[in-house]
């Protein structure tokens, strides 16, 4: 299914997780999992170009992205780190 399916792969706990809602859905604040296993946590069905926030809450570090989903399969994030970018990978099976 397009769109983002994102994760945390960082030791960090606690963080958020934020997509824009140009294309669909809502933009409210996620708790970002550690893993893809679940779907209605880690995927957010999107169509075009969105913006993807990661933030520490407590201590109100964020980092951004303007991605755009892709035609066919699903686009895999996982969030680095505030000092790096997000490890991506495309997934045709999704």
């Amino acid at each position: 299914m397009p769109g983002f399916w994102i994760k945390n792969g960082t030791d960090l706990k606690g963080l958020k997780v934020f997509v824009s809602a140009y294309t669909n859905g809502r933009d409210d604040w996620y708790d970002l999992q550690d893993d893809f296993k679940d779907y209605e946590k880690s995927h957010w069905n999107r169509n075009g170009w969105e913006v993807i926030v990661v933030k520490n809450p407590s201590t109100g570090e964020r980092r951004g992205w303007y991605m755009q989903t892709l035609d066919a399969g699903a686009l895999e994030c996982t969030f680095m780190g505030f000092d790096q970018d997000l490890a991506l990978e495309l997934n045709m099976d999704r």
